[in-house]
């Protein structure tokens, strides 16, 4: 007996004043009342950086599980709101765009460069979300913010900001490395296969000519694979440490 109870959210525009506010969807979250699911169905091209901000700490702090399906777009500011959402699903032709945050601002030199400077810590605690999310390094993803970065389906499950995509036909699309992750977390041996998998899948998407930019989203791909690779080795050789195998671990760490 299924007894979930979902509630969804449509989230369709621009995120803020002109737009649905950080009120508005708290509002509507309330609305949903005792759901332990709640959907949100997004389209935004993004917005207010706060109003994003607060929406996902209320979808952090809700104890439903959350889903998200990128229908069209979510940019900006909406491309970290779905970072909130445990599974995050990219409709077929959907895209996340990242990119450093903006304003316009009057005033004097001064005023300039504390603007700038706002501006910067803005962009670190942007990066810092999809750091968080996909276990990887914020200074790595300010580059591809600061180079406007679009990403589709595939591109952003390889990414790790969506957990799945949908091709034309509606069928689920699931990375290489994401096959050989669910093998690594099982046993140690399997990393060598992950690591096969990424270079084969690493060179039958370079078969073709690829742009500079879609260049740096593979190579920034591969090195987010890696470093979640490395955190499975060190998953499984703290459980057989835990396990009280100190002969297995000695083993394990030999292999790493």
């Amino acid at each position: 007996m299924n007894d979930e109870k979902i509630g969804e959210i449509e989230l369709r525009g621009e995120i803020g004043s002109y737009g649905t506010s950080a009120q508005q969807f708290a509002d509507q979250l309330k609305a949903l009342g005792d759901v332990n699911v709640i959907r949100l169905l997004i389209n935004s091209e993004g917005g207010s950086v706060f109003d994003a901000a607060s929406m996902y700490t209320q979808l952090l702090r809700h104890p439903a599980r959350k889903e998200a399906i990128v229908e069209g777009i979510a940019a900006s500011a909406a491309s970290y709101l779905v970072q909130a959402c445990g599974s995050i699903e990219m409709a077929p032709f959907s895209f996340l765009m990242i990119h450093c945050a903006s304003c316009g601002s009057l005033g004097t030199s001064s005023d300039m460069i504390k603007t700038a400077t706002i501006l910067d810590e803005l962009d670190g605690a942007i990066a810092a979300v999809y750091a968080r999310r996909t276990r990887s390094r914020a200074d790595s993803w300010l580059k591809l913010m600061r180079a406007e970065t679009w990403l589709d389906g595939r591109e952003a499950v390889n990414l790790g900001l969506a957990t799945h995509a949908m091709d034309g036909d509606a069928k689920p699309i699931t990375s290489a490395f994401a096959k050989a992750q669910r093998g690594v977390a099982n046993r140690p041996t399997s990393a060598c296969n992950a690591i096969s998998a990424i270079r084969d899948a690493r060179a039958n998407s370079t078969q073709r000519s690829i742009p500079a930019s879609r260049r740096d989203v593979l190579m920034f791909s591969e090195r987010v694979r890696a470093d979640q690779i490395a955190e499975g080795r060190e998953e499984n050789r703290q459980r057989i440490i835990s396990n009280g195998s100190p002969r297995q671990a000695a083993k394990f760490l030999k292999w790493s």
